[in-house]
């Protein structure tokens, strides 16, 4: 009942590809430039201006809303659409400490569907 330990066989060597895991994958991607469209719809939905005049929305907002969920809707763009949210959060929280609170809601909204 005794087993033997060959390093090559450990459960997390088998788990883990040596030369890159998923973090570096996306963090090469977020090098990429994002799409114009993807950039400015995560700009507009976390903008600090008022999406909403007297309760509806306008049109600007709708529109971007609506590109952003296609971005996330997508399976390739999913993880793009989740890394642009998060790196324009932080971008932009000095400026404009509204955004993380805008983001956090943007974020259950997706995610808790």
């Amino acid at each position: 009942m005794s087993a033997i330990y060959s390093p090559s066989r450990s459960p997390a060597s088998s788990r883990l590809p040596l030369g890159g895991g998923g973090a570096s994958r996306l963090r090469s991607s977020s090098l990429k430039k994002p799409p114009e469209p993807l950039r400015r719809a995560v700009a507009d939905c976390l903008s600090s201006s008022s999406p909403a005049h007297h309760g509806t929305p306008s049109a600007t907002a709708s529109e971007a809303s609506r590109t952003l969920r296609e971005y996330l809707a997508a399976y390739p763009t999913t993880d793009l659409a989740y890394v642009i949210i998060l790196d324009h959060t932080i971008a932009e929280r000095e400026r404009s400490p509204a955004v993380v609170a805008k983001c956090v809601a943007l974020l259950k909204r997706y995610l808790l569907r």
